[in-house]
């Protein structure tokens, strides 16, 4: 899933197969190649079965410092340096940052025969620094051969407050609010790069500025009311002024519950000794907002965008949403309430009858016992409901 390539580039782990044997290059100037330094230092084996295979062009997988966001294109040419022919099953990859240009198919390589195939590279799905990611080659009735393709991932623009926008848990049905992307560019100030303002989708609107070439600024706003779930949403801004280049994305978490009522207290005590003998017990109740806690922050693979998130109040997140929400004039409006009285349901015990009033804060709930209705059974429990969600258990305990 895409969205789970861009948490990659912060979280991807180094691939670990067997006794494998690691590369290591120094770093360039962004975009430029390894050839001169693979060819002038004493490589090691850049395959973790020497005595099989050759790797024809070794400088080829020594990517150097090349751009976040850059694709590149690496020809593999393997060469049969057994003194027997071999018999290639498969090429496969196993990052979702490489993929092969047209699968291999199964090949009898007799002794220096070469084989060639084309690895293309995303470097969107790297976290910034030093990689190594492998090509598996599978020869049967022997141990798979890896392949290493090293280099250093360079980012070339930084983002405020990151590249990932945690809205929080939040209701998402009728307040606008807007957030914003600062995008700073590290390109060279004689190498003019421009961001693309990206199109308007199903849940969001945006609007691209820029004050100078360096320095972009992205909004987004809802398409309100929002759809109840999570939002693990991409988008992505294409790259113009660099070749191999680009879209730069970025994303944005949340999830959407709606409004969400529930009881203020859950307990509700009745004293029978302070009402009147045969008149209904009428006790009163209010249901009152859920203030939202923040989703789980993205750390998933952009290595899954796969990790378990740790939760945090919604108040500890800049960009939360619900503490926005609570305190805009649409909820404390009574025809906001008359509208979540619609919705209100509870499983009410037979005889006991139920009233709603909403009040600018809250929705005033009723109910009405029979007189006798405490004489066979001294506690209660009523489920209350909003739509699919659940706004408590309300407890009655009477007493004498």
């Amino acid at each position: 899933m895409r969205m789970q390539i861009l948490a990659k580039r912060f979280f991807t782990p180094l691939a670990c197969l067997g006794a494998a044997l690691f590369l290591t290059s120094a770093p360039q100037a962004y975009g430029q190649p390894a050839a001169q330094d693979a060819a002038a230092t004493a490589q090691p084996a850049v395959v973790s079965t020497p005595e099989l295979f050759q790797v024809v062009d070794p400088a080829a997988l020594q990517l150097g410092t090349i751009m976040d966001f850059a694709k590149r294109d690496i020809t593999i040419t393997l060469r049969n340096i057994h003194s027997e022919p071999v018999h290639i099953e498969r090429i496969r990859v196993t990052c979702s940052c490489l993929s092969l240009a047209a699968a291999p198919p199964a090949t009898l390589l007799k002794s220096q025969e070469d084989i060639t195939f084309t690895v293309k590279l995303d470097a969107a799905e790297i976290k910034p620094g030093p990689f190594t990611r492998m090509v598996l080659v599978e020869v049967k009735e022997r141990d798979i051969t890896l392949v290493y393709i090293n280099g250093t991932v360079q980012s070339m623009f930084s983002f405020t407050p990151g590249q990932i926008l945690d809205l929080g848990t939040f209701a998402g049905r009728d307040v606008p609010w807007e957030r914003s992307f600062a995008i700073a560019s590290k390109f060279p100030a004689q190498q003019p790069v421009s961001l693309q303002p990206p199109a308007d989708d199903e849940l969001f609107s945006y609007v691209l500025l820029t004050d100078n070439p360096q320095v972009f600024k992205l909004t987004v706003r809802p398409k309100l009311p929002l759809p109840a779930g999570k939002v693990q949403h991409q988008v992505q801004l294409p790259v113009t002024g660099v070749d191999n280049y680009g879209p730069v994305v970025l994303a944005i978490y949340g999830l959407v519950t709606g409004w969400w009522p529930v009881l203020e207290n859950n307990q509700l005590h009745v004293a029978l000794s302070e009402h009147k003998p045969g008149e209904p017990i009428v006790k009163t109740l209010r249901l009152v907002l859920h203030e939202q806690t923040a989703a789980p922050q993205g750390k998933k693979s952009l290595a899954a965008i796969r990790h378990d998130h740790g939760h945090h109040q919604a108040e500890d997140n800049p960009n939360a949403i619900a503490t926005e929400e609570l305190a805009s004039d649409s909820v404390k409006q009574i025809a906001f309430w008359e509208a979540i009285a619609k919705d209100i349901t509870a499983r009410l015990p037979p005889a006991v009858s139920m009233a709603t009033t909403a009040q600018a804060d809250s929705l005033l709930v009723s109910l009405s016992f029979p007189p006798d209705f405490f004489a066979r059974r001294r506690r209660q429990i009523i489920p209350f409901s909003y739509g699919k969600n659940s706004c408590g258990m309300l407890t009655i305990t009477a007493r004498p």
